[in-house]
């Protein structure tokens, strides 16, 4: 009868107190991964950035009259002459519509 030996196990409390422990955990854990996806997705720009590169190279082709205006997802972009700096510069500038996200870029004009 070695056998059978009493195996000594948890009470009801402990269990139900483990399992609120780790539901708790479980909780936080989730709502932290959620706040960091919705980070993600709000702060990625390589649409937009892959856009713009896309102009640039249109803009080297000959592709794209100055001044130019676009409506691009819920960006704005535009490709203008650049007040600050010197007359061979273009601003390329990208706003976000609804909020006040924007991705200035200054490229070389060649033509």
């Amino acid at each position: 009868m070695g056998v059978l030996k009493k195996i000594k196990g948890s009470t009801l409390v402990e269990t139900i107190v483990a399992t609120v422990l780790i539901l708790i955990i479980f909780m936080i854990s989730s709502l932290i991964i959620n706040s960091i996806f919705r980070n993600n997705l709000t702060n990625n720009t390589a649409g937009i950035e892959t856009h713009l590169t896309l102009l640039e190279y249109k803009l080297q082709l000959g592709q794209v009259t100055l001044p130019y205006f676009e409506n691009y997802a819920d960006w704005e972009v535009s490709i203008e002459k650049s007040s600050r700096t010197a007359d061979d510069m273009l601003l390329m500038r990208a706003q976000k519509a609804n909020s006040d996200k924007e991705i200035e870029k200054y490229i070389l004009n060649e033509n």
